[in-house]
């Protein structure tokens, strides 16, 4: 199935959060899901690793 993702669901799965829903874990988990992640996401993404608000190793 196709998803196109937001950016707290990309975060949240990415830091393991338990604020993310077990749907959207297990969509973003499963590897028959097709993701479409806009291009707004990746920038706000990229301004909240730059304001050091999100988490990433």
């Amino acid at each position: 199935m196709v998803y196109v993702v937001d950016t707290h669901a990309i975060v949240w799965f990415f830091e393991e959060s338990n604020e993310l829903g077990r749907n959207a874990l297990n969509m973003l988990d499963s590897k028959s899901s097709r993701l479409i992640i806009p291009t707004i996401v990746l920038a706000e993404i990229f301004y909240l690793a730059q304001r050091r608000k999100i988490k990433y190793k």
